[in-house]
């Protein structure tokens, strides 16, 4: 990874910072002492109190304590910052124990996935343990990946001990390293040219109908609906509570949950305008299988009945239903100019795919002051 995409990494959690602070429900108040906070949350994020062994989701702000675990699953992602300004941010199906923050190094274990991470200038420090091999870390940025009985380590910037009962090798800027469970911890040498970033980004148009939001209602909004509905018994809950459970379900649950809160509402009666929001539903759900000209035509369907921002939403979605349905058909793709959130977000997707993540990126910096107050617009 080039440089200056490091130096945007720490920006990045100070701007979900920023953000998060109003993006998610309360957190579980800790007693002292803490560790850190996390500063930011994607979808089905879940931890482990060290005092309360049972999982429960994390909200942006959680206090983390020595002895808590935290995982993600394939579709989370979390950041926390540590009392000593260590920045570490969470990959997807990855687990992370907090072992100990004291007078010496930060201690974690990471026990399957990766971690991203940057360590404060000046400060303690930190050790990371995996099965194969441990790291001592200093004022440095890196990656670690646990995939098995293999660790393997990245070093962005600064110098990294990368150790096992076997040897050790000292790791720095632009080299890699990796260790399996038995051997000693080998060193690979990574060529940093100046003419081109060592980064590799891969979009696809099939990952727009996750990509986009399920409603034009805010990510904090729907998290507290969640939170609400999971309270409510099944038999009270009302016909617009069934359908906006399906649109959470979407965004949050999977699609064995989507389908089951599709039937649920399909039971009870509904309003012209519930019934086209859960056509988008299906259609969302018919798009991420692959049946593209389905889902374009149940999009087409909902469209004239939906509200403003799920009716943006649904006509980009149509737009990428059928150019993955039928390759060759050229159309003009749809344009915002900037007009809602739910637009930005579909410009953005199209801005990646045809033009790449610098043209994306602009964008969105853009129309950051308009819509850049929510976590997930940042992330």
């Amino acid at each position: 990874m080039h440089p200056r995409s490091v130096r945007l990494f720490a920006a990045g959690i100070a701007l979900l910072v920023q953000s998060g602070m109003s993006a998610q429900a309360a957190p579980e108040p800790r007693t002292a002492p803490t560790a850190g906070s996390v500063v930011s949350v994607r979808s089905g994020e879940e931890i482990e109190f060290v005092e309360a062994p049972s999982w429960r989701d994390v909200e942006v702000l959680q206090d983390v304590k020595a002895g808590d675990v935290v995982r993600t699953n394939a579709l989370g992602q979390l950041a926390i910052l540590f009392n000593d300004h260590t920045q570490v941010r969470v990959a997807r199906n990855s687990t992370l124990v907090v072992k100990s923050l004291g007078e010496g190094d930060t201690q974690l274990a990471l026990t399957r996935g990766t971690i991203f991470a940057r360590a404060a200038r000046g400060g303690t420090g930190v050790t990371v343990e995996t099965p194969a091999a441990a790291a001592a870390i200093r004022g440095t940025d890196w990656s670690m990946t646990v995939d098995g009985e293999r660790t393997s380590l990245v070093v962005l910037e600064g110098e990294v001990e990368f150790y096992n009962p076997q040897g050790s090798v000292t790791v720095r800027e632009g080299e890699a390293a990796a260790a399996t469970l038995g051997q000693a911890p080998t060193r690979v040498v990574i060529v940093d040219s100046d003419d081109r970033e060592q980064m590799l980004v891969h979009l696809s148009l099939r990952g727009a109908f996750g990509a986009l939001p399920s409603s034009g209602t805010t990510e904090r909004d729907l998290r507290q609906e969640r939170a609400r509905l999971a309270a409510v018994p099944a038999d009270a809950l009302t016909a617009e509570d069934r359908v906006l459970a399906a649109e959470i379900a979407l965004a949050f649950e999977g699609r064995p949950a989507m389908r089951a809160a599709l039937t649920a509402a399909r039971g009870v009666p509904l309003s012209a305008s519930q019934e086209a929001r859960l056509l988008a539903v299906e259609a969302a759900l018919a798009g991420a299988e692959g049946r593209y000209a389905e889902a374009a035509r149940l999009f087409e369907a909902a469209m004239p009945r939906l509200d403003s921002g799920r009716r943006t939403l649904a006509r980009y979605q149509a737009y990428f239903a059928r150019a993955l349905a039928d390759p060759s058909l050229a159309e003009p793709p749809p344009q915002s100019g900037g007009a809602s959130r739910e637009g930005v977000y579909g410009d953005v997707i199209i801005a990646a795919f045809l033009e790449g993540p610098n043209a994306a990126l602009e964008l969105m910096q853009r129309y950051e002051a308009r819509f850049g107050d929510e976590a997930s617009y940042q992330a």
